[in-house]
């Protein structure tokens, strides 16, 4: 495996992607990483992946609050000293690891080859960007720790927010553990710190039952509102992945002009395709990018009528579950 260097430079403040999971990070992060030769972290608060990382994912700390050992934690994330499968290859190591029933089921041998390619393939792409001197970071368990990051580390963070209909569409179709509606909305609904936000708008609603769509829209608005609200005073970048995807290049170019980062031209191939994070269907799809509204066209009616219900209570006026795009002339 090649070797990290040790030229990381210190004295550029550390670059932020952040969005709720299926919101396009991925995408962002890789076209930033091949564009300008950074190396990507991917996902450093992956609970499940990464050590230490539970007691700061999905929590909020504003920017003059502190957890223990938030420093020593994130430190290590920006100075590139953080190495795993997950953050380097983003593959987990456990999925080529089967427990001892796995091979009772006839497809499993073909699942655990299938397992061993994809983990091939990702190496063979990201290993060799560990080499990489400067680092960019993608979070989707960050957004309530945003303010507290660039305040620390004067990091420079892009909010990247997806319409809420698409992600929970995206969230109820693949679904598995990931995506598991009652186990996300778990965990703020176990921290007494998320029932104080914008004034006590979601304690109510976090002590009801739910249906699987309103539970998804309740944790975007949970992870997106108030970092959307506090964009301008804490000096994000807020774009909208519908604007990127709109616009094009003028929003691309602002990117690389808020990192401080040389538009040197963009590959409009990687530009008009998402990420290996997508779905292979999408992916393949030769306008993958200008289909961002399919979503629209399968979800069911009861679920947008749920997340509208969402909406509504939580006082959001820049989405609207019937209305494509938001509320606003130029996103970014």
């Amino acid at each position: 495996m090649p070797t990290c260097t040790n030229e990381i430079q210190l004295d550029l403040p550390p670059m932020i992607i952040a969005g709720s999971g299926r919101s396009g990070t991925t995408w962002v992060l890789d076209v930033l990483a091949r564009t300008f030769r950074l190396r990507p972290i991917f996902e450093p608060l992956h609970p499940g992946a990464i050590k230490g990382a539970k007691a700061y994912a999905w929590k909020h700390v504003a920017p003059g609050g502190d957890l223990a050992g938030m420093d020593a934690f994130f430190r290590e994330i920006f100075t590139g000293d953080i190495s795993s499968c997950w953050t380097d290859l983003r593959f987990h190591p456990a999925e080529l690891i089967p427990p001892p029933d796995f091979f009772r089921r006839t497809e499993s041998a073909k699942l655990m080859l299938h397992r061993w390619i994809n983990a091939f393939d990702h190496y063979r792409t990201y290993a060799p960007l560990r080499a990489r001197s400067r680092i960019i970071v993608k979070f989707i368990r960050a957004n309530l720790l945003l303010g507290w990051l660039a305040q620390h580390f004067d990091a420079r963070v892009l909010l990247l927010v997806r319409h809420p209909g698409a992600v929970v569409e995206s969230k109820l179709r693949l679904g598995g553990f990931s995506w598991d509606p009652g186990r996300l909305l778990d965990v703020y609904r176990q921290d007494e710190t998320i029932h104080h936000l914008r004034g006590g708008v979601y304690r109510d609603l976090l002590s009801r039952e739910l249906t699987s769509a309103q539970a998804l829209a309740l944790h975007w608005c949970i992870e997106n509102q108030l970092p959307i609200a506090e964009a301008k005073q804490n000096g994000y970048l807020l774009v909208h992945y519908e604007d990127l995807v709109e616009r094009g290049g003028p929003v691309w170019d602002r990117i690389a002009q808020f990192f401080d980062l040389s538009s040197g031209g963009w590959d409009q191939d990687l530009l008009s395709r998402p990420s290996q994070q997508a779905s292979a269907t999408w992916r393949d799809n030769e306008l993958a990018i200008d289909s961002h509204q399919s979503w629209r066209h399968r979800i069911q009616t009861k679920d947008l009528e749920d997340i509208q219900s969402i909406l509504t209570e939580t006082d959001e006026t820049l989405y609207s579950a019937y209305e494509p795009l938001p509320r606003t002339a130029t996103a970014t």
